[in-house]
């Protein structure tokens, strides 16, 4: 019995990730998360646990988009070393399909975008300071599209 708990034990320790699913991995001895992609065979050290379990990548198919909230920072080298962006939102469109980091939050699932017939114009207000096709523009500036 003991045996068999042990290797029930042993197995819990180890996560198959398919293509295009992820986990996030919390080692607990550095309090830090990281976030592991598939394909792969993830054996886990006995100070790491998995937070949330196995998830699917984010996919927005072509004309759709999603809002991320708590972004994180463009400049990321790896899936180890990251920054977040809280208190900003992200609108990511159609793409490769794409994990969420620690801390990311899924704002809304994918939308369709909205088109403007001729003669028809957008209406935006820009959330941040922002640089729009070459023309920056102030954070509650409204701009026709």
């Amino acid at each position: 019995y003991c045996l068999l708990a042990t290797a029930l034990g042993q197995m819990n320790n180890v996560i198959h990730l398919g293509p295009y699913q992820y986990v996030h991995v919390l080692d607990q001895s550095k309090y830090t998360e990281r976030v592991e992609v598939g394909p792969k065979t993830l054996v886990l050290a006995g100070n790491e646990s998995i937070v949330g379990g196995v998830k699917q990548f984010i996919v927005v198919r072509p004309r759709h988009y999603v809002c991320i909230l708590n972004p994180v920072i463009k400049e990321v080298s790896d899936y180890r070393n990251f920054k977040l962006r809280f208190g900003h939102h992200e609108y990511r469109f159609h793409g490769e399909p794409f994990p969420l980091y620690p801390g990311e939050e899924l704002g809304s699932s994918p939308q369709p975008l909205q088109s403007a017939q001729p003669e028809q114009a957008i209406r935006l207000r820009a959330a941040d300071d922002v640089v729009f096709h070459g023309t920056p523009r102030k954070a509650g500036e409204e701009f026709l599209l």
